[in-house]
């Protein structure tokens, strides 16, 4: 009975330890654009577009990048093509908003995820692939995506404590096994 304790401690911490060793990830989060104004929401997006970002509209659960945006000259209406979005941007699709959101700085499937902005709008059945002029009044929230240094800094601090811990419980490890087998015969 006691050599089933000890080998499912054993497993046990074998397992704890396995866990810790792959903690480290890194992540993105969504921000909340706070534009107050007609005016300052079209400063962000232009400052958006200078930036180089890749905006997608998020049309109830459609989505579509928004290739050659312009502001129109009254800052009321952004005229763009909607195209599907690419491959290489469906991270936070696949994600949504109650995702882990975390992406893999190496792969570069994963890594556009940080040069997106969602613009979010009511179901508006003229959003379809071609032409389209978003009112600036339609939408509803802008969020740009960013890395989330705090959460990714903890992951990486929780995963060097682990592998730390799994590098000292190994040895104690093979002991513990080594005990138990040469008691077991």
């Amino acid at each position: 009975m006691k050599k089933q304790t000890k080998i499912k401690n054993c497993n046990l911490l074998v397992f704890v330890t396995m866990l810790l060793l792959t903690s480290c990830h890194t992540y993105y989060k969504a921000i909340q654009v706070n534009t107050n104004t007609p005016i300052g929401e079209a400063a962000t997006i232009d400052s958006l577009k200078q930036s180089e970002r890749y905006f997608i509209l998020r049309n109830g659960s459609e989505s579509f990048f928004m290739k050659k945006t312009t502001l129109s000259d009254d800052k009321k209406t952004i005229n763009c093509i909607l195209d599907p979005v690419a491959d290489n941007h469906q991270l936070y699709l696949a994600n949504g908003q109650n995702g882990k959101k975390k992406y893999k700085k190496n792969n570069p499937m994963q890594l556009p995820v940080l040069d997106e902005v969602h613009f979010y709008i009511q179901p508006d059945s003229v959003a379809v692939p071609g032409m389209y002029n978003l009112q600036l009044s339609q939408i509803q929230k802008i969020e740009v995506i960013e890395k989330d240094k705090k959460r990714t800094t903890t992951s990486y601090i929780l995963g060097t404590i682990g592998i730390t811990l799994g590098a000292l419980a190994l040895p104690i490890l093979i002991y513990i096994a080594a005990y138990l087998i040469s008691a077991s015969s």
